[in-house]
């Protein structure tokens, strides 16, 4: 499957997730025009190897009325696919509401029904092969299964 636009829902202050998530985010590369992560700043600097990836800055999604703000942001930008790396129920409803036709997740509290793609998730299964199921769940291969960061000489 191919996206003109995706959009990657992490933990988007949580560098190690963003590690974890390098294989599924290069292998999303791959088939989508332009795909975009939530992420602060730090996540944003960690992944600038990166440069074809967008950002999106976390706020939306936060506090009360996040999902509602989120849905709202998600119906401007219309990004065709919403995977969600999170596992909180917030994440869902919001890519629900804001009309994103795909909505791919792990099956974790109770969110499954509001995902088009729900995939279980394995607790005790590496965090890079959940992310990687995510992708395969929309017949996605992944280019590599190693997380990867480059840095530069001056890093």
């Amino acid at each position: 499957m191919r996206f003109k636009r995706s959009l990657v829902w992490t933990k988007p202050s949580y560098l190690g997730d963003a590690v974890m998530a390098t294989p599924m985010l290069d292998g999303l590369l791959e088939v989508s025009g332009q795909t975009s992560v939530l992420a602060t700043s730090a996540v944003r600097a960690m992944l600038a190897d990166r440069p074809q990836l967008g950002f999106v800055e976390p706020g939306p999604e936060q506090g009360f009325w996040g999902p509602i703000r989120m849905a709202r942001w998600l119906r401007r930008e219309r990004p065709d696919a919403v995977f969600l790396l999170n596992r909180s129920l917030r994440s869902a409803p919001g890519a629900l509401l804001g009309g994103v036709r795909v909505r791919v997740g792990h099956a974790t509290e109770r969110r499954g029904a509001l995902l088009t793609h729900s995939v279980a998730y394995g607790l005790d299964e590496p965090e890079i092969d959940c992310g990687l199921r995510l992708l395969r769940a929309v017949g996605i291969e992944p280019v590599g299964e190693v997380p990867s960061l480059k840095v530069t000489p001056e890093e």
